[in-house]
């Protein structure tokens, strides 16, 4: 048997073996691929069930061009093998709806932690059942971490927080250029020594606070909807070194207050204007909040958190 014809001989079932190796690669990832999609599916459906188990609302914001910006809300009422139905009460819904794309937005519970999500979906048909509008959507394979709002939320871990003062504000005044010019805070809290203020959650557009009713804020603020306060907000530095401490400008969006003896009040703000308390300087320099970006700073703290606290979930 001459070369050529050893060669061939050789060839030929190293060949086949190349051949054949590649097959089962590709046959052990299809199957991979499938075994993960089929997990993604069933964890999707165990959120999808806990969100309509704990009644969660979905937020449904339609994004095509003929209902572009129209908003409806309610629960999920049934959770079928490829799609949901969704509730959205009296609100107007027409069977011309169908293949019209919305973005849903809803969150789940568990030991006190929300988790927001986010999905890209459409209308497969909208019903009147027992005078209620019923939209029913198909059950997407994969959901996505995010929520409604412009921004991220945290609720500060203990000892993120090293300080809060709380200043009345007139819009009918300028921002304050100096801390000369300040007069003692109406509140402060500081980690140890006072727990009658606490943040409950922070963004890098505003925050929510909530105070011991004891501290009577009526007394000093003006709490309805529209007023401003200002606000020294001092921060442990992600990395540990020195704190941050901002000012803040704030406009009262939402007061509330239950009547029972020992509950807080709840108050939210968010923020028009910022600055940084520089080391060593008396001078604020405000800046102005992009209601797209709000405070930068702020925002690299805020994801920084909630990264850490994702990890903990």
């Amino acid at each position: 048997m001459d070369w050529p014809h050893i060669l061939v001989v050789i060839a030929l079932p190293l060949a086949a073996i190349f051949l054949l190796s590649r097959i089962v690669r590709l046959v052990a990832r299809r199957i991979a691929e499938r075994r993960n999609a089929d997990k993604q599916h069933r964890l999707t459906r165990e959120i999808l069930e806990t969100a309509m188990n704990q009644r969660s609302p979905l937020n449904l914001e339609f994004t095509g061009a003929e209902l572009q910006g129209r908003k409806l809300q309610g629960p999920c009422i049934k959770l079928g093998e490829h799609s949901l139905f969704v509730d959205v009460g009296g609100a107007y819904a027409s069977p011309v709806w169908a293949r019209e794309p919305v973005q849903v937005f809803f969150k789940t519970t568990a030991k006190r932690k929300a988790s927001y999500y986010q999905f890209s979906s459409y209308v497969i048909d909208a019903q009147i059942r027992r005078n209620t509008f019923v939209l029913q959507l198909p059950v997407l394979a994969t959901l996505e971490p995010g929520q409604k709002r412009s921004f991220v939320r945290v609720e500060p871990q203990k000892g993120a927080v090293l300080g809060l003062g709380l200043w009345p504000m007139s819009d009918r005044l300028p921002l304050p250029t100096s801390i000369h010019t300040m007069k003692q805070a109406t509140f402060n809290f500081r980690p140890g020594k006072s727990e009658d203020v606490r943040v409950v959650n922070l963004s890098a557009g505003g925050m929510r606070l909530s105070m011991d009713k004891e501290l009577k804020p009526f007394d000093t603020l003006d709490l309805s909807n529209g007023s401003q306060v200002l606000c020294l907000l001092v921060l442990r530095s992600n990395e540990g070194e020195m704190p941050l401490p901002f000012w803040l400008a704030c406009t009262i969006v939402s007061f509330s207050e239950n009547q029972e003896k020992n509950s807080p009040l709840f108050l939210g703000l968010r923020f028009t204007n910022w600055a940084l308390m520089e080391n060593g300087r008396t001078d604020i320099v405000w800046f102005p909040i992009h209601k797209d970006r709000g405070v930068a700073p702020l925002a690299s703290w805020v994801m920084r958190h909630h990264l850490e606290q994702s990890k903990h979930l």
